[in-house]
């Protein structure tokens, strides 16, 4: 997400911290292969403006769709609960990055969250 959390006034500082480190974050997955899952019009096209090709965006119409594109994926790096629950249910490397008490659901085996403020 773009400023890292759906409610990303909750907390000023991580949000201004994520878009800080953004550019560098999405330069790295895309160099690792990473592909952009949007929720949004909108966040698809923020994809773009991040440097990935329209071609590695991935939109679903649906929840299921959206299960389908999880299910094949090897890891998972983002700001989204759900991407995160579902690629660690599957004992794949899953990694939540922010603030959002939600991503609480998502701790690795040790406890582990990831903040960047």
């Amino acid at each position: 997400m773009p400023r890292g959390a759906h409610y990303p006034d909750f907390d000023p500082i991580e949000a201004a911290a994520w878009a800080e480190k953004l550019p560098m974050i999405a330069r790295i997955l895309r160099e690792e292969g990473f592909k952009f899952v949007a929720h949004t019009l909108a966040e698809a096209a923020f994809a773009v403006d991040l440097g990935w090709n329209a071609i590695d965006v991935r939109i679903a119409a649906s929840i299921g769709g959206y299960l389908e594109i999880y299910a094949r994926a090897r890891a998972y790096v983002g700001n989204r609960v759900h991407g995160a629950i579902v690629l660690a249910g599957r004992a794949a490397c899953a990694t939540a990055i922010g603030w959002d008490t939600r991503l609480l659901a998502a701790l690795d085996t040790y406890g582990h969250a990831i903040g960047l403020a």
